[in-house]
């Protein structure tokens, strides 16, 4: 999400009219910036590789963008280059073979040279900002409160307008995200919008993420409806791609299951072409929406589909927190499915790849906890879990969001488990409650009744007691 210092917007030298789109071009990778008569210079070598950013209407999603190097009296020499975010983003595979000193990035497109920018190349250059070291340390060892606080510091290091500074606040905002502190992510990203729309793209996805994790959802699809005006604008096929699937995920919190299915379908086409990376996380999102849509059927196949996707994704080189988030997919279809041992070898390894976070996602694993103890016959120990989470939940939202009224849900399994039937009527009255609240902020083009409708399993078991 940022890199050190050495990122700023360039204006493109004057070249010969082409017909093709004059680009708006940031540069970014740069070891660090050092003075020159022209103007400073950004470094590169072997460790610290250039990164470009293309915002240009008009070029396409793959159009043929490559950077090359000149040398001083020499012809421009290709650099292997990978494209990122569709073919808005360039970054250099390996390290060049260039000779050493002053020379020049120049961009082509098409085949012709739309930009260029004085750089120097230098073997090894050590960084000069240990704040993102740290960050990105504290983000690989999966810390990450320590890396927020250290993207924090690493904002500070950087002027006010430059765009390095939003790159910075939105690693820390995912940081924020991670540990559960909502409320601080989204003030990080209330600053002044990106100064290139690429960035401002991903603050706008980024706070829609949050508001859509504080049950917000109405700032949340406002916040998706601007993304997709400025990914067509720009031709910002990836963040175009990942708004669809955020929009997916919100559909589905309103309860809008098919909905929510047909739009990670519509990205499909997409996720299959880049491969790699972004099909693993379509796969994971789709497996993740089939879950969530299933329902019991001599004909279902929603288990399957999701159990092929949620697989697939798994063989992904993730991190640890989202490995866990997947591992604790497989672990409720395997609860679905009767098979407590393996949900509970998914549960084991999630908590093992995850040790430090403590937002929704943790939450969900907790309350898997609990429903696994259920299924495995132990009441007493599953009220212990859910307990947690009621408290946890209450502590995150007024309301307790979509955790809280699950919680006490549990706590009423839990108690007529027990044959506790006047403690399991309150607590699933407490649940109600909750959900009535919740529901509330679910009242988005009638949202409000599919919403309670996909948790009518709820509302079943409270009416069972009464009657």
């Amino acid at each position: 999400l940022a890199l050190p210092l050495g990122c700023h917007p360039e204006p493109p030298r004057p070249v010969p009219d082409t017909g093709l789109p004059t680009p708006q071009v940031e540069l970014g990778g740069a070891a660090r910036v050092e003075p020159a008569a022209g103007g400073p210079v950004p470094v590169f070598g072997p460790k610290h590789l250039p990164v470009v950013w293309v915002d240009a209407q008009g070029v396409e999603a793959q159009s043929p963008l490559a950077m090359a190097w000149r040398a001083e009296g020499t012809s421009a020499l290709p650099v292997t280059t990978v494209p990122i975010q569709g073919g808005n983003r360039l970054t250099v595979a390996a390290g060049p073979s260039v000779p050493e000193g002053d020379g020049a990035l120049v961009l082509t497109l098409a085949g012709r040279e739309v930009w260029s920018t004085a750089a120097r190349w230098a073997s090894g250059p050590e960084p000069n900002w240990p704040e993102v070291e740290a960050a990105r340390a504290a983000a690989r060892r999966g810390d990450p409160e320590a890396a927020a606080t250290a993207w924090l510091s690493a904002v500070e290091l950087v002027p006010p307008t430059h765009s390095e500074r939003t790159r910075r606040r939105i690693a820390a905002a995912h940081s924020l995200w991670a540990i559960g502190d909502f409320e601080r992510a989204l003030q990080v990203l209330e600053a002044a919008p990106a100064p290139i729309p690429l960035l401002e793209a991903e603050r706008l996805r980024t706070r829609s993420v949050l508001h859509r994790s504080l049950g917000q959802f109405r700032p949340a699809e406002r916040e998706l409806d601007q993304v997709e005006r400025l990914s067509e604008r720009f031709n910002l096929a990836l963040v175009a791609h990942l708004a669809r699937e955020s929009r997916a995920l919100l559909l589905d919190e309103l309860g809008r299951a098919a909905e929510a299915v047909a739009v990670i379908e519509s990205a499909a086409p997409y996720a299959r072409r880049q491969g790699g990376q972004a099909l693993a996380r379509w796969r994971a999102n789709r497996g993740w929406l089939h879950l969530r849509a299933w329902t019991p059927g001599p004909t279902s196949q929603g288990l399957q589909r999701a159990r092929a996707d949620l697989s697939a994704a798994l063989e992904w080189d993730w991190p640890g927190p989202t490995r866990a988030n997947i591992l604790s997919s497989l672990a409720w279809l395997e609860l679905l499915e009767a098979r407590p041992a393996a949900a509970r070898r998914h549960l084991d390894e999630a908590d093992v790849k995850d040790q430090r976070t403590r937002g929704n996602e943790w939450g969900f694993r907790v309350w898997l906890r609990g429903q696994l103890l259920l299924a495995e016959g132990s009441p007493t120990a599953a009220a212990a879990h859910f307990e947690q989470l009621a408290t946890h939940s209450l502590q995150a939202l007024p309301d307790g969001g979509d955790l809280g009224w699950r919680a006490r849900f549990g706590q009423g399994q839990a108690a007529r488990a027990l044959a506790d039937l006047p403690q399991a009527a309150a607590h699933f009255d407490a649940a109600l409650a909750l959900l009535d609240r919740v529901s509330r902020r679910a009242a988005l083009r009638g949202g409000q009744a599919t919403f309670l409708d996909s948790r009518r399993d709820l509302v079943n078991a409270a009416l069972e007691l009464h009657l």
